[in-house]
């Protein structure tokens, strides 16, 4: 990653990286390659991240107090990472 990553959650096929400027950058594990940029809604950093059991949905607590949920399944789990 290019950019200052200030938190990080690992799914199963995936590593969510949180970084400044509200971006969470997607990577894959079996290839190391990033895959995928969400944008949190906002452009603080991003201090803290966390997946639902079942990984399909990510919580994403930022530096400007807010906290934003994704489906993080970018791409769908059928995907062959």
């Amino acid at each position: 990653s290019t950019s200052d990553v200030r938190s990080m959650a690992v799914s199963s096929d995936l590593i969510y990286l949180g970084c400044k400027g509200g971006l969470v950058e997607i990577w894959s594990k079996k290839k190391l390659s990033k895959v995928e940029t969400l944008q949190a809604g906002t452009n603080a950093k991003v201090l803290s991240m966390a997946l639902t059991r079942n990984e399909d949905m990510l919580a994403i607590g930022t530096s400007d107090g807010k906290v934003q949920v994704k489906n993080p399944l970018f791409p769908p789990k059928s995907h062959p990472w």
